[in-house]
């Protein structure tokens, strides 16, 4: 005679839920059996195609910044859905791993040489999951162990790298860990494309009342006569102390990060050397300035009114650039662009909307900063099996 079924209670089917869900066995692989190295695509030599340059790359960012259509010669190919992984120092180091998402439907791309592509494989692994692989800790050690070169032009070997075996769990887990992580990158990417066109709002406000109503009826001033313009305080990766704070130097973003900052919050950057010498950016947030001008008017109403007058005349500070092998534009160059000097009725007509729409763009940065620290945080128990993904 069968003995009596025993009936759980709710705290007992959950336990013996969690405990089904944590059996799944991780096996370990070889990351070539769930990884293609450098897929084999065509583009036909001479022909237009899309390129995407290292610089088009930020540090632990998912997001390519864009392009540009040259005609193919060399370099790596790659579609939508494949993962670039820099290869060499000091770019791997600081992070550069990125996701292609930005072309069109079956198009081809080619990069830079120092990328390495990586693609999943189907019915295998999942897309996501591979890109958010590349990013942990211990694929980037892996990957550092692997390289090969003089001092400061090491390369990843990827042959060496592909035999490196990593404990990975079922597709299915695969893609749940990829949604989580995914979830917030696409809500950080959200707040990017809102912070643009709100900048682009600011923009058009500028230009239309400030210089094409007004403006040619104001009194001219050199930038350097109204506000504080000095250059930054040259720091290196190795000298940089670990935190969050952003290092801005020559690139159109950032660099790395320290744990202290030199700039406060609505202070302009013009970046001083490099492919990127003369770029205007502006930052909602405290930063550490380095190969870089700053510039800060007396209040951030003034700050925020000589950024947009930056931004207008982009294209001739790229000019200001000095030098052929290394351009650079000096905090001197920046002081003699001339600007017209708002009067302080006009200002203040306009202040509430200018620092409405910049404290709008400082809002979504810092919740782009504690989503990506959530993210981070996720990361690594994710993909450990720690943590498991529903």
């Amino acid at each position: 005679m069968m003995g009596k079924m025993k009936t759980l209670t709710t705290g007992e089917r959950i336990s013996e839920k969690r405990k089904a869900e944590g059996n799944e066995k991780m096996r370990k692989e070889e990351l070539e059996k769930i990884i293609l190295f450098n897929p084999s695509e065509s583009i036909k030599k001479g022909n237009m195609a899309k390129k995407i340059s290292m610089g088009k790359l930020l540090p632990h960012t998912k997001k390519i910044l864009g392009f540009e259509n040259v005609k193919y010669s060399s370099g790596p190919k790659f579609k939508n859905g494949d993962t670039l992984l820099a290869k060499i120092t000091p770019c791997l180091e600081n992070g550069k791993t990125a996701f292609v998402d930005i072309l069109d439907e079956n198009e081809i791309a080619f990069g830079s040489s120092e990328f390495i592509v990586l693609r999943a494989m189907e019915g295998i692994s999942d897309k996501n999951y591979i890109y958010y692989l590349a990013k942990t800790l211990e694929f980037r050690s892996r990957a550092i162990s692997c390289m090969k070169g003089t001092s400061g032009r090491k390369r990843v070997n990827d042959k060496t790298l592909r035999s490196e075996i990593f404990t990975i769990p079922s597709l299915p887990s695969q893609s749940a860990i990829a949604k989580i992580l995914s979830s917030l990158d696409d809500k950080i990417e959200l707040n990017n494309k809102i912070n643009k066109e709100l900048e682009n709002l600011a923009r058009i406000i500028y230009n239309y009342w400030f210089v094409q109503n007004a403006g040619k009826k104001w009194e001219k001033k050199k930038i350097g006569e109204i506000a504080e313009v000095i250059r930054g305080t040259i720091i290196t990766e190795k000298q940089a102390k670990k935190g969050n704070i952003k290092v801005v130097a020559g690139g159109i973003n950032y660099s790395y990060y320290h744990s202290e900052f030199n700039r406060e919050k609505n202070t302009i950057t013009i970046s001083g050397s490099g492919a990127n010498a003369g770029f205007v950016n502006f930052w909602q947030e405290n930063i550490f300035a380095s190969d870089c001008t700053t510039v800060r008017g007396e209040s951030d109403i003034d700050t925020i009114l000589i950024y947009q007058h930056l931004k207008l005349n982009q294209e001739n500070i790229f000019r200001l650039a000095k030098g052929s092998a290394q351009p650079h534009v000096y905090p001197k160059d920046i002081k003699d662009i001339w600007f017209y000097k708002v009067p302080e009725n006009i200002k203040e007509k306009f202040s509430s909307i200018f620092i409405a729409i910049n404290e709008q763009m400082a809002k979504q940065q810092l919740e782009n900063i504690e989503l990506a620290k959530i993210r981070d945080f996720l990361l690594p128990l994710l993909m450990s099996g720690q943590v498991r993904a529903k």
